[in-house]
């Protein structure tokens, strides 16, 4: 079609691939590009790249008969405009949408990449033919993520999720990039940072959701939120509540009704009226301007949408108690525990042994959900370590905390003490632990102290640091165990493409790539077998005049021990 094409799938991919995991989805895409001929005189009707896929032309045999059956059977192209040139145009945008959607479902329909879930771009005239970048992610993983039903409402797009705006946005992106000369030449095919590409998803999204809920959409009001959090008053962070929803929802009672009302963009004016707020009581919001305060008596109402805003320059986006964005720093990201339940079981039962981990668990979350720092040691000595420290502490009668006990408790300096049955012997203990080097300039005197106390500490112990900024750490952070098989995977999976009569370079590359993020668990012998034939494809690629990709040799890590395998016996 073009002769930068393999470089512009190559990069659109890694555009992709990096804004997905900048919102927190670890996906890995498989980007396709699809031209169909836009003159009968091209030798092929259908061009894909990769050529040497899987995915061949008779697979997209059917595609024009179905996008043809698609857009007969679109309402919207029955609307007539008496302007003929826009009247065209809207219905070339219809075909290129049925046409989009008829390839989707051709790929989802063949097993070729697994199970998969497929989105195609508008598309864009270049080398005669009609261009869709697709992108492929696996059905499993993009569903497990937090999403609306439909896309649509009231004849308008609205959008899903967060995840799905950012692949649309970089879709959309793609397409314009196609209009450049030489696309693919340059480096960035889609003239974009990931933080632009994110941003606009976030926007995009939460446009969507005030269209859900009924209301005029007036301005930006993913940027008047990030804004209003932004600021402080009387010194305060932000915090509070927004329901998005009109004044004559049938579920709404309404507490307060303001005379005028106050526009979202008038950040001062709600960052002061967020302090009337609390648990119960919320602003309320109809997209545009704040009119009054309220809360909604049927939590499940699908129109109506909330904004939490638990800490300075953070809010969240919720439906039904559900969180579908969290926005920080104006950057959006998908909600994510902020400490993983199986890390947490996995480096306790690992560093000190059998424990009781559902109450353990149960005291991490009383102080994750406190609302101030707090410092949980649980220790596999914690009676003799309460003496040793009982200088520095305030020791109690063993006893078992309840949630409110761990609220209280973690408001005073120092770190509660408790043993691996979640028994607590000590509260406000001051950690000890010599420097060794080791810790993070960046992060607070709670967190270093943590890491000191880990490291020198007579017994073993795991502690769970709650910042006061909301971020929640593990310490130590181990490297989760995978089974020795799966090494071995990886690794011959590397050399069965390393070692073939033709090596197939995006397999090449991927396998690699595969094998260094695994890297930490590899034996001298399986780093020497990678290397050797990592440098054997690449002195033929040099030879064969192209170029040379020097990496690092992979070595053994001298940490590596026992612990971080599973026993497959």
């Amino acid at each position: 079609m073009w002769a930068y094409q393999h470089i512009f799938r190559h990069s659109a991919g890694f555009d992709v691939k990096r804004a997905l995991e900048s919102i927190g989805a670890n996906l890995e895409p498989e980007i396709l590009l699809i031209g169909f001929a836009a003159d009968d005189n091209l030798r092929h009707a259908v061009c894909i790249e990769p050529e040497r896929g899987p995915l061949t032309q008779a697979h997209l045999d059917s595609v024009l008969e179905r996008a043809a059956v698609i857009f007969d059977e679109d309402p919207e192209t029955s609307i007539h405009h008496s302007h003929r040139p826009l009247h065209d145009r809207r219905q070339r945008w219809l075909y290129q949408r049925a046409r989009a959607l008829a390839t989707c479902e051709a790929i989802e329909s063949t097993d070729l990449y697994g199970h998969v879930r497929a989105w195609a771009s508008g598309s864009t005239l270049i080398g005669g033919y009609d261009v869709h970048t697709v992108v492929l992610l696996g059905a499993e993983e993009i569903d497990s993520l937090p999403c609306l039903d439909d896309e649509m409402f009231d004849r308008q797009y609205v959008g899903r999720s967060l995840q799905h705006e950012v692949i649309a946005e970089c879709l959309r992106r793609a397409d314009r990039s196609l209009y450049l000369p030489d696309p693919g030449a340059g480096l960035n095919v889609l003239d974009a940072t990931t933080e632009e590409i994110v941003g606009a998803a976030g926007r995009t999204f939460m446009r969507g959701c005030i269209v859900r809920s009924g209301e005029m959409l007036a301005g930006e009001p993913f940027d008047a939120l990030c804004k209003v959090t932004s600021l402080s008053y009387e010194r305060a962070g932000a915090a509070g509540n927004i329901l998005f929803l009109g004044p004559e929802h049938s579920s709404l009672t309404t507490v307060i009704t303001f005379e005028r009302a106050v526009p979202l963009h008038q950040s001062r004016a709600i960052r002061k009226l967020l302090e009337t707020t609390d648990t119960t009581t919320a602003l309320l919001c109809d997209g545009s301007a704040v009119y009054g305060l309220g809360y909604v008596a049927d939590d499940d109402s699908p129109d109506v949408f909330s904004v939490a805003v638990p800490a300075h320059a953070t809010w969240q986006l919720n439906h039904h108690e559900r969180e579908l964005m969290r926005v920080s720093y104006g950057l959006p990201e998908l909600p994510r525990p902020l400490l993983d339940r199986a890390a947490f079981v996995d480096t306790v039962q690992r560093v000190v042994g059998p424990a009781d981990v559902d109450r353990l668990w149960t005291i991490i979350e009383a102080a994750t959900a406190s609302g101030h720092g707090a410092t949980i040691v649980v220790s596999a000595e914690a009676a003799a370590e309460a003496a040793r420290l009982s200088g520095q502490s305030t020791l109690i009668r063993p006893n078992e905390l309840t949630a409110s006990d761990v609220g209280r408790l973690g408001r005073i300096d120092g770190a509660l003490l408790i043993d691996r049955n979640a028994v607590c012997f000590a509260v406000g203990v001051i950690l000890d632990g010599a420097a060794q080097g080791v810790g993070d300039p960046s992060r607070g005197s709670r967190f270093n102290s943590s890491v000191r106390y880990q490291m020198a500490a007579p017994a073993p112990a795991v502690l769970v640091v709650v910042s006061d900024d909301g971020t929640i750490d593990l310490v130590p952070l181990l490297r989760r165990r995978v089974t020795r098989r799966q090494v071995s995977e990886v690794v011959q999976r590397f050399v069965d493409v390393a070692s073939a009569d033709e090596v197939e370079g995006e397999l090449f590359a991927r396998s690699y790539d595969a094998v260094r993020a695994s890297a930490f668990y590899l034996d001298g012998r399986q780093c020497e077998v990678v290397n050797e034939l990592y440098a054997a494809e690449q002195d033929r690629r040099f030879t064969s005049g192209g170029l040379r990709v020097m990496q690092a040799r992979l070595e053994p890590n001298s940490q590596l021990d026992d612990s971080y395998f599973i026993d497959e016996s």
